[in-house]
């Protein structure tokens, strides 16, 4: 490569930036440079901070907004959230507050949502407890069918295709979906949620044991070490989420993925884990030696949720975590003042993220700008004409 382009090459081939050779930097003294590789380290430095620093919350008490009574259950990607005011099914959004469809003329309590839309709950009349389920398509409520042999006893979780799980009369998982023959899985057992995928966990063997369901095929996630164990929340990676329990050793919060079980960890006690999204981040419980504690689990950290808020309401003492989406925001309940209430957290971006972000942006666009711009500038020994743009490449 020819000493020319060599001259125009704003690095010089060497990691050193010649700002002289850009055109929207002449303004700097001749021979003005900055060692890139120099920058390179803070901005590194930079990005591990924002990667590995401590997630940031407001909390919003939903509660205040919504009115006592107001139970949140669960939020979906949208941030929509459904749950309960004094046990009838509801949608919450933007501050608004919408009452699902009775059913038969009946209220009925909700207990999962899609982020279709649709919802699942049981109607509490006076006859058998009916499982139910909403068409938001529709703004329909439908039986998903009657107590009985065979039939679906109990609806547990929902998800965004139009499927349900839970378990039957005949105690059994299923995959349960609209105008489709109920899929019973094999064996005994119960499903307590559901992917878009149909992987259903829960427990199976017709014993307290953890289990899941791949393409309807059973697989025993009990650990060795406990007694009882089950699954409780699965996200779209086919990663369960739930809890074991061992005489001595007391409830554990565990992961289920790639093959392995993962311990989450606990603040000082036991610990349980309800929920989990698709970036593998986890909410649930933590027991110590004082009240239960919400936490947020995520990189190999258990965090509690308290140490997490920055801004939004006042004092908050967070008695547990319930839901999460995968924009990170999460609902728990605990103490804002004197009552339960249901709690929003939302995330707070981080500074650095912007400083990285408008680091790595400039180094994008010099790096282009090396890369892209026509090298018929003119430097003190080229005898080059100022309107010649071609590239010189001197052999």
């Amino acid at each position: 490569m020819g000493t020319a382009l060599r001259r125009l090459n704003p690095f010089d081939f060497d990691g050193v930036l010649h700002v002289h050779a850009l055109p929207a930097l002449r303004w700097f003294p001749l021979g003005y440079t900055i060692d890139m590789r120099r920058m390179l380290v803070p901005m590194l430095a930079l990005s591990a901070s924002a990667a590995f620093s401590q997630p940031q919350y407001e909390v919003v008490d939903l509660t205040a907004i919504y009115g006592q009574g107001f139970e949140a259950v669960s939020i979906n990607d949208s941030g929509v959230i459904a749950g309960n005011l004094f046990g009838r099914a509801c949608v919450a959004d933007g501050g608004k507050l919408t009452m699902l469809p009775k059913w038969k003329g009946e209220d009925w309590r909700l207990l999962d949502f899609g982020n279709n839309g649709d919802a699942i709950g049981r109607a509490y009349g006076g006859g058998p407890i009916e499982s139910v389920y909403f068409d938001a398509g529709k703004g329909t409520v439908v039986d998903m069918g009657i107590e009985g042999p065979g039939t679906i006893g109990a609806v547990q979780g929902i998800n965004s295709v139009g499927q349900a799980t839970g378990q039957s009369s005949a105690v059994r998982a299923f995959v349960w979906e609209q105008g489709q023959p109920l899929q019973v899985l094999e064996p005994h057992g119960a499903g307590f949620d559901l992917n878009d995928s149909a992987t259903v966990v829960g427990v199976g063997g017709g014993l307290p044991f953890a289990a899941r369901w791949i393409e309807g095929k059973y697989q025993n996630l009990h650990p060795a070490w406990a007694e009882t164990s089950e699954a409780v929340a699965v996200n779209n990676l086919d990663e369960g989420v739930g809890r074991a329990w061992a005489p001595g050793i007391g409830y554990r919060a565990l992961l289920w993925r790639d093959g392995l079980t993962v311990d989450l960890g606990d603040l000082g006690g036991g610990a349980q884990a309800h929920d989990i999204n698709e970036f593998s981040q986890v909410v649930g419980v933590a027991f110590g030696h004082g009240p239960s504690e919400g936490y947020l689990w995520e990189m190999g950290t258990m965090h509690r949720l308290e140490d997490l808020v920055t801004g939004g309401t006042g004092f908050v003492v967070v008695n547990a975590a319930t839901s999460i989406n995968s924009s990170g925001q999460l609902l728990a309940t605990g103490f804002t003042g004197s009552f339960n209430n249901s709690l929003l957290f939302q995330p707070v971006p981080e500074p650095a993220t912007g400083i990285v972000l408008t680091g790595l942006c400039f180094l994008i666009c010099v790096t282009k700008v090396c890369r892209g711009r026509r090298q018929g500038g003119r430097h003190e020994d080229d005898k080059t004409e100022r309107g010649d743009h071609r590239m010189r490449i001197d052999s």
